[in-house]
């Protein structure tokens, strides 16, 4: 903070933000007594990835040319 700045909580009741860890310290520190939501796009985002992260791994374990394999990889 700069020198002489003088701080001071900001009342708030909700803070919609997204899954940055950057962004959650700095609203916990701003607005303390704040219900922090995370927006909807983001949590989907985050859950797409973690299946499709699932499926390859999982898509990996099979001979390339087997069934399971080619199911996986069409979806």
């Amino acid at each position: 903070m700069p020198e002489g700045f003088v701080y001071q909580p900001l009342p708030s009741i909700v803070n919609t933000m997204d899954m940055s860890g950057a962004y959650i310290p700095l609203a916990r520190k701003l607005f303390p007594n704040a219900k922090i939501v995370l927006d909807q796009f983001h949590i989907i985002q985050h859950l797409g990835r973690a299946f499709l992260k699932t499926r390859i791994a999982i898509m990996n374990q099979f001979d390339k040319k087997s069934l399971p394999y080619r199911a996986l990889k069409n979806h």
